[in-house]
């Protein structure tokens, strides 16, 4: 089960990271997220990124 569990979590933060980088370094969005917006997208996306890595490597160190 715990398995699983990485695989998913895997999986969400490949996407949360292909997301931030295509909204730092590409226009996508650009008529719906400007600016402030954004950006705060981006570092939010990065920061949940970051914490599903802690995670999956907590569940895996076990």
């Amino acid at each position: 089960m715990k398995y699983i569990n990485a695989l998913l979590s895997s999986t969400t933060i490949i996407i949360c990271l292909v997301l931030v980088y295509y909204l730092s370094a590409t226009e996508l969005f650009s008529d719906r997220l400007v600016g402030s917006k954004r950006t705060i997208l981006t570092v939010m996306l990065a920061i949940y990124a970051t914490f599903r890595i802690y995670k999956v490597y907590r569940l895996l160190k076990k």
